[in-house]
């Protein structure tokens, strides 16, 4: 991964990266003189109180304790806010596609694990990541035989069981994944054993962060890893390009080292809707004949298609025994119409970013054939390196 960041340039140029290191230049002194500013005014205010009282000494010494113990909370709670651009790696001087007015990047370093919640004033957010957290742990934990399919991500991910932060939304979604990789569950008649760990509103660094915190325990083992991630991190966090791409390639490369046997599959990030800038691609609902003419606008399909074909090239040039490979799955959820018009049928992805009943179909059909591909190959490769190591001691007996 360091040799990663090395590698990594960003989009914009030297010009742009140095204009933005001096924007956060003028908000560090911005920050510098509020301290100063507060730690002035706080001590005045201390030391009148503290003259009032008796051993003025003494009190003053402690109104001068508690103003420095005050503006240390200060600095602490701002620096909670959102994570300077300056301070992404070096590579990254933008790391977000939009900066605030106030020069903060709200992406964080896209190879810093994190939990959810921990900045957030909604104690909500928190609640649902652990419950969801812990109910993956659990199942991870639980699943002692060998696997033929582990799946990570967000909400995508976890809607293969039908639910948002563990509470069941939709059954079919839960149906269509068991019809097609619960193959040892009870009630399942899946081709696969598999298994979704997946948890609403996630980036690459919160996966990062339950990986490295009990999702992937000693005892999970599989034949093939399957990762989806990264969408979140462009529409919330509004992530440049580039930390995107290395929030998901830190996520496959920690897998990677983790589980050097197994293959490991990156999904393409899926098409999705958003409705607040540039007219990139043109989605509308072919089911309702009054929304044809309420075309959506889509702003992040272009950094969408960026991140892909970083991803496809990654996978390219990593594709040593097909351990990592690139799944591009766009055409499932993607369609022209007559005029050549890019959308999303709404009968794949009910609100335009999370697959339907359908689109989870559509999307398994696909995922069994790759999967049917990737472990025939691997089971022969594996029965190859076994009579060649067989071939090698027998060899090795009869010197």
């Amino acid at each position: 991964m360091t040799q990663l960041l090395e590698k990594q340039g960003t989009h914009k140029d030297e010009e742009d990266a140095n204009e933005n290191v001096s924007l956060m230049d003028a908000k560090d002194k911005r920050n510098g003189t509020a301290a100063f500013f507060f730690l002035h005014k706080g001590y005045r205010w201390f030391h009148l109180k503290a003259n009032l009282l008796p051993y003025g000494g003494a009190a003053a010494l402690t109104a001068l304790i508690m103003t420095l113990l005050l503006t240390l909370l200060y600095i602490s709670v701002s620096s909670q806010r959102g994570t300077p651009a300056v301070n992404q790696p070096k590579n990254l001087a933008n790391a977000c596609l939009v900066l605030k007015e106030n020069g903060i990047c709200t992406c964080w370093n896209p190879l810093s694990p994190r939990p959810r919640g921990e900045r957030s004033r909604r104690h909500k957010v928190s609640e649902n990541f652990n419950r969801s957290f812990k109910h993956n742990v659990y199942l991870a934990e639980q699943a002692r035989d060998l696997k033929d399919v582990v799946f990570y991500g967000d909400s995508i991910t976890e809607g293969w069981m039908g639910t948002v932060y563990r509470v069941v939304k939709n059954q079919e979604k839960a149906n269509v994944y068991r019809e097609f990789f619960a193959k040892n569950e009870q009630g399942g008649n899946g081709k696969f054993d598999g298994l979704a760990l997946g948890v609403a509103g996630d980036q690459s660094a919160n996966l990062l962060w339950r990986l490295q915190a009990g999702e992937l325990p000693p005892t999970l083992q599989s034949k093939v890893f399957w990762v989806l991630i990264g969408t979140n991190d462009l529409a919330h966090s509004e992530c440049y390009d580039d930390a995107v791409y290395m929030g998901i390639i830190g996520v496959v490369e920690y897998i990677q080292q983790q589980r050097p046997g197994s293959i490991i599959v990156v999904n393409s990030l899926l098409p999705r809707r958003d409705a607040t800038l540039v007219d990139e691609v043109k989605f509308y609902d072919t089911h309702k004949i009054s929304n044809v003419n309420e075309v959506p606008q889509f702003k992040i399909w272009k950094s969408v298609k960026n991140v892909n074909q970083k991803l496809r090239q990654y996978c390219e040039q990593n594709k040593r025994n097909k351990k990592v490979v690139f799944f591009d799955a766009t055409d499932i959820f993607l369609k022209k119409d007559d005029s050549g018009v890019e959308y999303i049928p709404r009968n794949l992805m009910w609100d335009f970013l999370h697959p339907s009943v359908a689109g989870y179909r559509a999307w398994a059909e696909k995922i069994t054939d790759v999967l049917s591909e990737l472990l025939e190959e691997k089971d022969q490769s594996e029965m190859t390196t076994a009579k060649e190591k067989s071939v090698m001691k027998e060899a090795d007996e009869n010197q």
